[in-house]
């Protein structure tokens, strides 16, 4: 007998999305991001990411602008991170996404020089410093 998700069986979930709306909504921020602008800098993706912190420990009251900086640092993230987990560049195996962004804003203090970088360079060596893949024997 042939299986399916009839109604007794819940279709599989990609990582921890719960739903439809949970796989979707990182892809519409880069999306809206990226048609935004075409080149981030360390310091733009600081900034936005500073906004995000701020959002999850609720530190301050933001405005739709502070939001939407919340929203474009959390799809630059989740999107570097998920490209650089499926190269074996960095292995944040089941760090929470605001982990990655304190990680990556602790790793821009330590090297300022990055913050004149694109955004992905700061991604890059913060999730590589902080998350290294074990070497295959």
């Amino acid at each position: 007998m042939p299986t399916g998700y009839g109604t007794h069986q819940q279709p599989p979930t990609i990582g921890k999305c719960e739903s439809m709306a949970d796989m979707l909504a990182p892809m519409l921020a880069i999306a809206l991001f990226a048609v935004d602008r075409p080149f981030t800098t360390g310091t733009d993706l600081v900034h936005e990411c500073k906004n995000y912190i701020a959002m999850l420990d609720n530190t301050r009251n933001l405005d739709s602008v502070d939001l939407y900086d919340a929203g474009a640092c959390y799809g630059y993230i989740d999107g570097i991170t998920a490209g650089l987990t499926s190269m074996r560049v960095a292995c944040p195996t089941d760090a929470a996404l605001g982990t990655l962004v304190r990680v990556y804003l602790v790793y821009m203090e330590k090297h300022p020089k990055t913050l004149d970088f694109a955004a992905s360079a700061g991604v890059y060596g913060a999730l590589q410093e902080a998350y290294p893949c074990p070497v295959k024997k």
